[in-house]
């Protein structure tokens, strides 16, 4: 989706060179993400929230139509933010409802919420930098706007990067360092190519596909880590589940030893009454026979 918005940008500058390969960028990615809407398993969530997710994947189909079909240029960008505003806040219903933000592990509310929130500010903003140099390199020249745009944004990408390298301190001393390490890199990396390519460049003669490629394997290091995180995350809460499960049959079976035991000590004090019982009669016919 971060593709797809990008390239409608794009398309608006109406770029000088490879606009037909531009337009089949847009029509592949247009039917991917028409594909991944419809075969979204929502069906791996409670019945209590199928139904909800149900109707939101539908409301992202009939967006994401809205873009197909509209003819102005503009609007489609314009509609294609607002899907991806719609496809944030579904993501972070999916988020609240598990619970996983208020996991009582730190470590499981600490990783929701990097690849929640954290990762997301980071491709925003590396997306916009990527989109107006691509953009620039199609029309042949970096107007003032842009060029003001640029510099705001390499500003506050420098402060994100700081608060980034902060959040990823856990990961960076575990067992996804290398891929925490290639994400903050990837930021640095990304802001000198766009310097060298675009704002300092000559003469913006670069072609604006190989820019788009190159700074899009550089956003791709952030998405790798996601990927890694929610794989550790579901590992995680396998583990979890595993160990409830044990530990609920500990119960069961803690549970069995205690009903036998009171079998037994019923089953013995039956038998012990009915022997005393039997004595006693004994004694009682004794004694009236003497």
């Amino acid at each position: 989706l971060e593709d797809y918005k990008a390239l409608l940008t794009v398309r608006v500058s109406e770029p000088q060179q490879d606009k037909a390969l531009l337009d089949s960028r847009i029509e592949a990615l247009q039917q991917q993400l028409h594909k991944r809407l419809e075969t979204l398993p929502v069906d791996i969530f409670p019945s209590a929230l199928r139904g909800l997710l149900e109707q939101e994947r539908a409301g992202l189909l009939a967006r994401l139509r809205a873009v197909v079909t509209e003819p102005s240029q503009h609007t489609r960008v314009i509609e294609a933010e607002r899907l991806y505003g719609a496809v944030q806040v579904f993501i972070s219903r999916i988020v609240s409802e598990g619970g996983l933000g208020q996991d009582v592990e730190a470590e499981v509310r600490q990783r929701t919420e990097l690849i929640s929130r954290s990762t997301a500010e980071v491709t925003v903003l590396l997306g916009h930098l990527r989109t107006i140099g691509a953009a620039s390199l199609g029309q042949g020249v970096l107007n003032s706007s842009d060029s003001v745009r640029l510099d705001e944004l390499l500003a506050s990408l420098e402060k994100l990067r700081g608060t980034y390298a902060v959040e990823l301190e856990p990961l960076r001393q575990g067992a996804l360092a290398a891929q925490a390490e290639a994400s903050l890199a990837s930021a640095g990396e990304l802001a000198e190519l766009l310097e060298n390519e675009v704002i300092m460049a000559d003469s913006l003669s670069a072609p604006w596909p190989a820019f788009f490629d190159a700074t899009s394997r550089l956003l791709a290091h952030t998405h790798v880590l996601e990927q890694a995180v929610v794989q550790r995350l579901d590992a995680r809460l396998q583990e979890r589940q595993g160990a409830q499960q044990a530990r609920m049959f500990g119960l069961l079976a803690a549970m069995l030893v205690v009903m036998l035991l009171i079998a037994y000590l019923y089953g013995a004090f039956y038998l012990s009454l009915r022997q005393t019982l039997r004595s006693l009669r004994s004694g009682m016919r004794q004694g009236a026979a003497g």
